[in-house]
């Protein structure tokens, strides 16, 4: 004869538990509800932020010194090697259009070419952080940018320095680190990590 249901309310008997051999994702009537996988206080690993992996953290390190090259890139256009080809690449164009003397274009050309190298660092660091924290689309925008960065490596204007390279270099070890597969498994735990805390929330 099977015992009579407890009172609403009563958690204090075993009536309706699941079995040994019944689905553990049942819950008895008037028995605490389980957070499900993936909640705060959950079983599963999206319940904990996961940490960025070696490979992560060293693409982010290289990408770190690519920023601070681009950035020093931009310093070295004030120097006098660097000032010298641009004032005489500045000789041989048309300047008719213009009322600034040649030592005021150069000035002009320094400064801009500098800013511009001010605002790519610091975008590019904002990317950088954002991949390190396991945004998958900062990783693919880092990605586009560092292959077309690549492929103006031999285009437009170069100092000549040592500098204009380092940064594609650092750029390809760090595309390589970024791809692989324990960075692939980083990038897709912050992925669920995150989609747990909005239903959380929710």
């Amino acid at each position: 004869m099977t015992a009579a249901p407890p009172p609403p309310g009563d958690t204090s008997g075993t009536w309706g538990a699941p079995t040994a051999g019944g689905d553990p994702a049942y819950q008895a009537p008037g028995y605490p509800m389980s957070p499900p996988p993936g909640y705060p206080g959950g079983d599963s690993m999206t319940a904990v932020a996961p940490k960025p992996p070696g490979t992560v953290t060293g693409a982010f390190v290289l990408y770190l010194i690519s920023a601070i090259a681009i950035i020093v890139t931009g310093l070295l256009v004030f120097t006098g090697p660097v000032e010298r080809r641009l004032r005489e690449e500045l000789e041989v164009t048309d300047t008719s259009n213009t009322t600034m003397s040649l030592d005021q274009l150069v000035q002009v050309t320094q400064w801009v070419a500098f800013v511009i190298s001010l605002i790519i660092g610091a975008v590019w660091l904002l990317f950088i952080f954002k991949m390190r924290a396991g945004r998958n689309w900062a990783r693919i925008v880092i990605t586009v940018f560092a292959v077309l960065g690549l492929l103006s490596l031999f285009s437009g204007y170069r100092s000549g320095q040592a500098w204009d390279f380092i940064g594609p270099v650092l750029s390809v070890l760090a595309l390589v680190l970024m791809w692989l597969p324990a960075s692939n498994e980083y990038f897709q735990a912050a992925g669920r990590h995150r989609a747990a805390q909005v239903m959380a929330r929710g």
